[in-house]
């Protein structure tokens, strides 16, 4: 079979520049892909975070340019060293393959995606009115003293069924994620925290897992998921802990979806400040995942759209989501784009 490509590259402004353990980012560039053939079409989007064991953005931009405007299926292939260009690609083609469709009106729930400092209090007043009751807040990114301080006004000023995910994005020493776990359990906060995401480095996750045993806090893995070594944190006797999953940035759709399937109770879904296109294919990503609702174990972390103010994304922060909600935003860009 024959198809042809098109692609565009796309640039994203934050609307606040988005503030991080790694630094701050102020921009998110990727590129959109529309393959046909045979009158159909299907899409994709290449979203790199090169910090997270990916291609770079140039490295994309060389690959589409080789493979020009017109490819056979057969022979066709991506290399595994550019996997978001592969979950573009094989995302896109599976709009050619003919199967049963997803409920387009399902409805996932959404984790609220809260500031650092001082602004998430008010953010966490905002989605706590808007619906939301499961937040990931970034820490690593000021003292722990400063940060333990506004973390347990937080606490305070959410209602008692809210949950947290606290995400350090792998840039704490042993000793500071010790302070976090010995705090948060002298405290007696251990319910109110869904998992502690990342807290070191990529190499130390016997020592995370240590950690998260002696506190009896969960741990998430999550930049130790990507890259070229990360595939052996997704065999389900490697990690006990849940498993935050950028999809976007972790290769072929078919094949994370089969590695998936028996980790499914352990997976949490997260942006990647993805389009809707690459937010369309995550959530039926997860549709196919977890076919009922009762089996998702945790909330999407989805929460990004309203970091943009472009015609890219939904520009809303909603405390759930489906396709249909997503789609006019996708059409939108099809539009536009191609």
């Amino acid at each position: 079979m024959k198809f042809t490509i098109s692609s565009r590259r796309y640039s994203r402004t934050f609307i606040h520049p988005l503030k991080t353990a790694k630094g701050v980012w102020t921009q998110r560039e990727g590129f959109l892909i529309q393959l046909e053939s045979d009158g159909r079409r299907g899409y994709g989007e290449v979203a790199p975070i090169p910090e997270f064991g990916t291609e770079s953005l140039s490295e994309a931009a060389d690959f589409l340019h080789g493979v020009g405007v017109e490819a056979e299926l057969e022979s066709f292939s991506v290399p595994e060293s550019l996997p978001c260009c592969s979950f573009a690609f094989s995302s896109a083609l599976a709009a050619f393959e003919v199967g049963v469709g997803v409920e387009t009106d399902r409805h996932f729930s959404l984790a609220g995606l809260l500031p650092s400092g001082v602004d998430a209090l008010r953010v966490l007043a905002e989605k706590q009115a808007a619906g939301f009751n499961c937040f990931k807040w970034k820490i690593g990114v000021e003292s722990f003293d400063s940060e333990w301080r506004l973390f347990r006004n937080l606490l305070a000023e959410s209602a008692p069924e809210c949950r947290f995910r606290l995400d350090a994005n792998a840039s704490l020493s042993s000793t500071e994620t010790r302070a976090w776990l010995e705090s948060i359990r002298s405290s007696g906060s251990e319910d109110r925290i869904e998992f502690i995401e990342q807290p070191m480095p990529v190499g130390s996750e016997s020592q995370m897992a240590n950690l998260s045993k002696s506190f009896g806090i969960p741990i998430a893995l999550d930049e130790s998921l990507n890259g070229a070594e990360g595939h052996r944190w997704l065999l389900p006797e490697t990690w006990s802990g849940p498993r935050v999953l950028k999809p976007c940035l972790l290769g072929s759709i078919a094949t994370l979806e089969h590695r998936l399937a028996a980790i499914s109770s352990h997976c949490v879904f997260s942006s990647s400040f993805e389009t809707s296109i690459g937010l369309a294919q995550c959530l039926k990503l997860a549709h196919n995942l977890y076919p009922s609702p009762l089996r998702l174990p945790f909330a999407l972390g989805f929460d990004t759209q309203s970091a943009f103010g472009d015609s890219f994304g939904l520009n809303d922060s909603l405390p759930k989501l489906s396709l249909d909600l997503v789609e006019p935003s996708l059409n939108r860009i099809v539009n536009h784009a191609f």
